[in-house]
């Protein structure tokens, strides 16, 4: 069951049931979210099992990854690796599938070799709202265009990525000014970021950043203008240090 905080009227009695289940069923709730702030979510959460089924920190991937080549007694040079990983390192899953062509590529061999293993691009790998934000924290203009690009061809819409942005950015002038937080708009990692983001913005930076957004608003909504170029020019220009 997904979407719990669309229940309504009928969350106290699912409260109830979770409280009281019929053994002979399984119910499994899913937040796409595990740091989500919804009430509902955290009281379930509190009488069941919960499980945190999203993908790994980043440096927590190639230990996972390690870990179970070992256990198929797979050898793989670190720099094979560590690309296989920057590509589709989306998941563990993901990794461990390509390493697996890579082994019937390689006639079952447990050496396993790149060769002219064929790569797709990286933005072909999935990323999440989180990771565009993350980087523009960061203002790693490579890694940004990268994601921004993933992220439209995994089906998300500018829009989306739009109000996901502003967020950011307002959280981060809120966060600036020293007022209490409403983390729920994002999860763990962002927020526990927040001090780093903060030292490479300037009050005036964020302040042209959030009147830029909202003229990006009002093009995408107005004009034809490609919606690409827009995102991407403004990518660009946070990066650079235009908006300070």
């Amino acid at each position: 069951m997904r979407n719990l905080n669309k229940a309504g009227k009928n969350q106290s009695e699912l409260l109830e049931y979770v409280e009281n289940p019929d053994l002979n069923n399984c119910v499994i709730f899913v937040d796409e979210d595990f740091y989500s702030k919804s009430k509902i979510f955290h009281q379930i959460s509190k009488i069941s099992t919960s499980v945190n089924v999203s993908p790994p920190y980043t440096n927590k991937i190639k230990e996972w990854v390690i870990y179970i080549l070992k256990l198929k007694g797979y050898r793989i040079d670190q720099n094979d690796l560590k690309k296989i990983i920057e590509i589709y390192g989306d998941s563990i899953g993901s990794v461990i599938n390509e390493i697996e062509k890579l082994n019937l590529i390689n006639n079952g061999s447990k050496d396993l070799k790149l060769n002219d293993y064929y790569f797709e691009n990286k933005s072909s790998r999935e990323f999440f709202l989180w990771n565009i934000i993350d980087y523009l924290g960061y203002k790693n203009i490579k890694e940004v265009l990268i994601i921004y690009e993933s992220l439209i061809n995994h089906g998300y819409s500018n829009s989306q990525i739009l109000i996901k942005l502003f967020n950011f950015f307002e959280m981060l002038c809120i966060f600036k000014s020293g007022h209490s937080l409403d983390s729920s708009n994002f999860n763990k990692i962002i927020m526990n970021r927040l001090i780093t983001y903060n030292k490479k913005f300037t009050n005036k930076e964020l302040e042209n950043i959030l009147i830029e957004l909202r003229n990006i608003d009002l093009k995408i909504k107005s004009t034809s203008i490609n919606h690409k170029l827009l995102f991407q020019l403004f990518f660009s220009n946070i990066c650079k240090g235009v908006y300070v």
